[in-house]
This record gives C-alpha cells, sequence and structure tokens, in this order.
C-alpha cells in the first residue's frame, strides 16, 4: 500500500517533466503525454499481474 500511494502520489505528478527531459522533448506535448500514459498503465497492468503472487505470497 506504501509503494502505491508513493508512486500516485509523489512520483506520478512529477512523471511529466522526467519524461520531457529524459525525451528531450520540450515543448511537444503530444508525445509527453503519450509516454505518461503509457507508463502509467505499464504500472497498472505490473501490480494486476502481480497482484495473485503477492496475495499467496502474503497468506503464507
Amino acid at each position: 500500500m506504501f509503494t502505491i500511494s508513493v508512486g500516485f502520489g509523489i512520483l506520478l505528478p512529477q512523471l511529466p517533466d522526467l519524461i520531457e527531459c529524459l525525451l528531450c522533448v520540450a515543448g511537444k506535448a503530444e508525445q509527453v503525454s503519450r509516454a505518461t500514459g503509457l507508463l502509467t498503465a505499464l504500472h497498472i497492468f505490473a501490480l494486476f499481474l502481480c497482484a495473485p503472487f503477492w496475495v499467496r505470497l502474503s497468506d503464507q
């Protein structure tokens, strides 16, 4: 729960700025928003895939 809170509370608001800096695409909002959306979707998809593993591990 802590990692999800950190991810959404602290890192997600900073993600567009980081992507803009890393891709060197200053002023190209379309590329930044697409990359931000893809990374956010990848994060949620990874949580979805790993949830059964973490539940099984926590139940033991």
